[in-house]
């Protein structure tokens, strides 16, 4: 059963997810006021996420080692900083870092989330970005998203994101399924000039969909009302990924890259 769970876990989703993506498209449409992502990059090897509404800005700073993410409205201000697997939380009603030998905290963290307008807002926001897993960006603000639901009890962003992994990993193994052959893949230490995108993508790919499938033997036999428990896997499947995605950017030569 732990096996399968990833599968069922997304594949169950996939359907409703899409089901609710075809009710909320005349919607979508109509929307004139969908909140617009900016993309800058101020320093070589690094790069800025910005949106925002009237009630909330969200910035996210990112570069090849940690990701800085600044939520702030008019009586709230609230920062997420990720850094080689601990994350640091930081806000008026009080602060907490977890990781590096400091365990998850689950029932502080999500007090300190739920205190948090700025959270609040933020992950309404978020939730609005029409940029999705399939670009950096997108992706990087969709992990962040994750991070802020574990306040509500939501899993939807972790659920978008596990199912963008599952669905790579599917087309990727297609054609060889099809074949009839192994996939064979090349393992060497290459300087980064040398990289082709592939050399960087499939160990990420790999990297993400055990970190999906770890996150689901965490949850596989929780119940639905051990909220602190939820929080902690989600917690930690949200830090994991940042920290693949650092590693990607690296293997990248840094953020100037296109996606």
């Amino acid at each position: 059963m732990r096996a399968m769970n990833i599968e069922r876990r997304v594949y169950v989703c996939g359907p409703l997810l899409a089901a609710l993506v075809v009710l909320l498209v005349p919607a979508a449409a109509a929307a004139s006021d969908s909140p617009t992502l900016r993309v800058t990059r101020p320093a070589a090897g690094g790069i800025v996420l910005d949106v925002a509404d009237d009630t909330v800005a969200v910035r996210k700073e990112v570069t090849a080692d940690r990701s800085v993410v600044t939520l702030t409205t008019a009586k709230d201000r609230l920062t997420i900083s990720i850094h080689r697997g601990q994350v640091t939380i930081s806000g008026p009603s009080g602060a907490m870092t977890m990781g590096g030998g400091n365990g998850v905290d689950s029932d502080r963290l999500v007090g300190l989330l739920q205190r948090s307008e700025a959270a609040s807002r933020a992950r309404t926001l978020l939730a609005q970005v029409e940029e999705g897993p399939g670009t950096f960006a997108g992706q990087s603000l969709l992990l962040t998203r994750a991070i802020l639901e574990i306040g509500s009890g939501s899993v939807n962003a972790l659920n978008q994101h596990q199912q963008w992994v599952a669905e790579r990993a599917a087309q990727k193994a297609t054609p060889y399924r099809a074949q009839g052959r192994p996939m064979v893949l090349r393992a060497a230490f290459l300087e980064p000039a040398q990289r082709g995108p592939g050399e960087c993508w499939d160990p990420y790919e790999k990297e993400a969909l055990r970190i999906a499938k770890d996150f689901a033997d965490c949850t596989d036999d929780l119940y639905w009302y051990e909220a602190h428990k939820w929080a902690g896997c989600s917690l930690i499947y949200a830090v994991r990924a940042e920290g693949a995605m650092a590693w990607y950017i690296a293997c990248n030569g840094g953020v100037p890259f296109q996606g």
